[in-house]
């Protein structure tokens, strides 16, 4: 395929190459640092259409019932804040996409100071309302907070939905304090799972979902904005039948695998939680490097 002028997102160049369409929108592969995007033009509407009520409630690429989750979420947000906090001293810990709170609260009971940002003003109300946590309405590139605010920053199932991308990176640097720590929790597109199901890969769903990460440009994006590597590993990861169904449903109800959809959806209970057994998820925890300058 011949290489089209169409900046990448992570690393600004030029040349990417097509590598198959979704919904309508291209997705293309960067040839410097593999990294895999969306040509997508966010515009100021972008957030309120894609991360509406529906996006929580409403299925499809997102969630059924988001609130459902939550009980799952806080035990998550107790294991990665006990994971962080066996390399740093806990403090404050800023939670970027917190959605209704739950994350944070599992942060905040594993001994850290959370307070959150989120678009989705019902999400937010939710965090402050029932969780007494500080929640910002909004955008990590639009929140206001000092240099230097934060021991850890933590981006759980949000990195690949950021609008811009080398934005919010260079932003979560300036924000750390020295020597602080970036936890990532992402899907991988180099997976076994993930390769073998290609363009039918759940992640795949633009625009809601607008970058795809693999273990090389991971590795390229910390190197470029300043971020020393600590751990890596696969998450122990629970999700509700319901939302595992709903996800079934929205991408592979119509093909070939409809019988297993139709056998899940008459065979198991919403609430149920179950075990994300794939090999396509896992974390990073990155250290902010001191001595590197962000470009």
């Amino acid at each position: 395929m011949t290489k089209q002028t169409v900046p990448c997102t992570l690393c600004g160049a030029n040349d990417s190459r097509f590598v198959f369409h979704i919904a309508g929108i291209d997705i293309r592969d960067c040839v410097h640092c593999d990294h895999r995007f969306a040509d997508y033009s966010v515009d100021a509407n972008h957030l309120g259409r894609v991360y509406g009520d529906d996006y929580f409630f409403g299925g499809g690429a997102g969630y059924q019932d988001y609130l459902a989750s939550g009980e799952l979420l806080r035990y998550q947000g107790r294991c990665y804040g006990q994971r962080l906090a066996s390399c740093i001293e806990p403090g404050r810990l800023l939670d970027v996409g917190a959605a209704a709170g739950f994350l944070m609260q599992g942060f905040r009971e594993s001994g850290w100071q959370p307070e959150g940002i989120e678009p989705n003003r019902a999400m937010a109300d939710h965090a402050r309302n029932v969780f007494d946590l500080p929640t910002h309405v909004g955008t990590l590139e639009d929140y206001d907070a000092p240099r230097a605010t934060f021991a850890a920053v933590a981006m759980v199932q949000v990195i690949g939905h950021v609008a811009n991308l080398s934005e919010s990176l260079a932003r979560i640097h300036d924000l750390l304090l020295p020597g602080g720590l970036l936890l990532i929790e992402t899907w991988l597109r180099d997976a076994w799972s993930a390769r073998l199901l290609g363009p039918r890969w759940h992640e795949y769903s633009p625009p809601s979902v607008l970058h795809w990460f693999g273990r090389r440009d991971l590795k390229f994006a910390a190197d470029r904005f300043g971020f020393q590597h600590v751990a890596k590993g696969r998450p122990v990861k629970w999700i509700t039948a319901g939302h595992g169904k709903s996800l079934l449903r929205y991408k592979y109800g119509n093909g070939w695998l409809r019988p297993i959809v139709t056998l899940c959806d008459a065979s198991l209970p919403d609430r149920l939680a179950i075990p994300y057994v794939m090999d396509d998820v896992a974390w990073v925890v990155w250290r902010k490097d001191c001595g590197n300058v962000v470009s």
